[in-house]
């Protein structure tokens, strides 16, 4: 596991505590970047909606917390991040690998890593 695919979970309450890492090449860069390019990138709130499980103000709230750095999320939030992390990789939002290395900073491959460490790391919290 490299920074950029790195997750932590731990058990807490009714949620989850998140632990990404921090930095250029930190998984929580690359998570807020998805989630960020989803956000201003689905003109259509059923786009959205289908592609992550939340309508655009829940989808806008879940990323400006993960942006601000909270660590508290609940398992619909996490299972929002984990489906905006695949369906970032979807032909239909960019033409080509190229393309999605230079909007996103991170190739297909590390954002399949990093969505597959979200849900074992969640998973093994329980």
């Amino acid at each position: 596991m490299t920074d950029t695919t790195s997750v932590g979970a731990v058990r807490s309450g009714a949620g989850y505590t998140l632990t990404l890492t921090a930095g250029p090449h930190g998984s929580h860069r690359v998570v807020v970047e998805i989630l960020g390019y989803l956000r201003h990138h689905q003109a259509s709130d059923t786009a959205l909606g289908l592609r992550t499980g939340y309508d655009r103000r829940r989808f806008e709230n879940l990323h400006d917390r993960l942006a601000a750095g909270e660590e508290h999320f609940t398992l619909r939030d996490l299972h929002a991040v984990h489906a905006a992390l695949l369906a970032a990789k979807s032909p239909a939002l960019f033409r080509s690998e190229e393309d999605f290395a230079i909007h996103m900073g991170a190739f297909k491959e590390t954002v399949a890593e990093l969505a597959a460490n979200l849900a074992r790391a969640v998973t093994q919290a329980g």
